[in-house]
C-alpha cells in the first residue's frame, strides 16, 4: 500500500530556510548542498564543513521524506479526513490507497480530528508538495458552517473531490444518501416496537439532519422516539452519553445510532445485560461485531465501490480534466427484525 502520513506544515514552516538559502550562505551551488546530504563522500571535507556551518546558522533541516515525495510531483493525491476511527472511512481510505498505487499515485493522508486549523495546515502542506489532487471530508458539515479557511483551494490548480461531507457546492463529490439510510434503519423495526432512542451526531450537522429525517419518515405512526444529540467521534460521543444520567431510565425497545463510533460509545457506557445488544440498529457496520457476539442490524455501504469512484474520478480529473459527476450512493440493510 502506497501512502504517506505527513506532518502538517504551518504557514510559518513554509518560510524556513531552503537549500538555495544554504547554498547562497556557503557560496556554493544548490547541487553541492544536495550532494553533501545525499552523497557526502563526493564533497570535499572543507566544503562540507562550510555547508554544514551555513545550514546550522540558518536552522536548515533536510527532509529526506520530502525529497522522496517531491520526486513524485504530479503523482500525489491528498486525503483529508476528520476521523479515521470511523470504519467507513477506514475501509474507503484503505481501498483508495490500494487503487491509487495500482495507478501509480501516492496518497498523503491527514487526520484533522475536528480541527479547522489542522485542516488548513493540511491543505498548505499539500500545496507545498504540489499535489495534483485532493479528496476531502471536511470536519464541519454544519448548515451554517464557516469553511472560509478552505477558500485557498479555489485559487489552485489542484483537482478536488469531496467525500461524505461537503464544504462547497462547486466541487464534485461522492456521498451517501443519508435520508435513504435513515429509512432503512427504521425499516427494521416491527410492530412490537413502541419506544425507540435515536442517538444522533451534532444537532446542526447536515448528515445528522438527513439521517434523523429519514428515520422519522420511516417510522410507523405508533412508535414514539427520543433524539439525543452527541458527536460523530467516539471520544466526544462517549463523554456526552456518560453525562446523561437518565439515558437508560426509559424502557426503549430499540436504539438507532447514526454511525458506528456512536454505537460503540453507547455500548461502552451501557450494561449489555440490561439493554440487550440485539436492540442496536446502526447506520454503518460495527467492525468485528459478530466475533464478540453482538447480533445487531445495520445499514451497510459499498465502501469498495465508493473508493473506486473517488480514486478513478479524481485521477481522470487530473489526467484528462474530465470533471466527475457528483453521485449519491444508496445503502443496504443487514437486518435482524426487532
Amino acid at each position: 500500500m502506497s501512502y504517506y502520513q505527513v506532518e502538517f506544515l504551518k504557514e510559518s514552516d513554509m518560510k524556513k530556510a531552503t537549500i538555495k538559502d544554504v547554498a547562497r550562505e556557503a557560496g556554493v551551488t544548490d547541487i553541492t548542498v544536495s550532494r553533501t546530504y545525499s552523497s557526502p563522500e563526493k564533497v570535499r571535507r572543507d566544503t562540507r564543513e562550510k555547508i554544514m556551518e551555513a545550514a546550522k546558522k540558518l536552522n536548515y533541516i533536510p527532509n529526506n521524506l520530502a525529497r522522496a515525495v517531491r520526486g513524485s510531483r504530479g503523482k500525489i493525491i491528498g486525503f483529508i479526513s476528520d476521523d479515521i476511527f470511523n470504519a467507513v472511512y477506514a475501509y474507503v481510505i484503505r481501498e483508495v490507497c490500494l487503487r491509487a498505487e495500482q495507478r501509480g499515485y501516492i496518497i498523503m493522508l491527514f487526520c484533522t480530528n475536528g480541527s479547522k486549523e489542522l485542516e488548513k495546515n493540511a491543505v498548505n502542506t499539500l500545496l507545498s508538495y504540489n499535489a495534483a489532487g485532493l479528496i476531502i471530508s471536511p470536519c464541519d458539515d454544519g448548515i451554517n458552517a464557516d469553511n472560509s479557511h478552505l477558500d485557498i483551494i479555489n485559487n489552485t490548480d489542484m483537482k478536488v473531490m469531496q467525500f461524505d461531507r461537503s464544504f462547497s457546492d462547486y466541487f464534485p463529490g461522492i456521498y451517501i444518501d443519508n435520508i435513504h439510510a435513515g429509512k432503512l434503519a427504521a425499516s427494521v423495526l416491527d410492530s412490537s416496537v413502541k419506544e425507540i432512542l435515536i442517538l444522533a451526531g451534532p444537532v446542526d450537522s447536515k448528515i445528522t439532519i438527513d439521517r434523523v429525517t429519514g428515520i422519522i419518515k420511516g417510522l410507523k405512526k405508533d412508535i414514539n422516539y427520543r433524539v439525543v444529540y452527541t458527536d460523530f467521534t467516539f471520544e466526544k460521543a462517549l463523554t456526552i452519553l456518560k453525562s446523561i444520567k437518565n439515558i437508560h431510565d426509559c424502557n426503549f425497545d430499540a436504539v438507532i445510532t447514526l454511525n458506528s463510533p456512536i454505537a460503540l460509545a453507547y455500548l461502552d457506557c451501557s450494561n449489555l445485560s440490561q439493554i440487550g445488544a440485539a436492540k442496536i440498529i446502526c447506520i454503518d457496520e460495527l467492525p468485528m461485531a459478530r466475533i464478540f457476539g453482538l447480533d445487531y442490524s445495520y445499514v451497510t455501504h459499498d465502501c469498495k465501490e465508493i473508493a473506486r469512484e473517488l480514486i478513478d474520478g479524481i485521477i481522470d480529473y487530473i489526467e484528462n480534466n474530465a470533471r466527475p459527476k457528483t453521485k449519491m450512493r444508496k445503502s443496504q440493510i443487514i437486518s435482524k427484525k426487532r
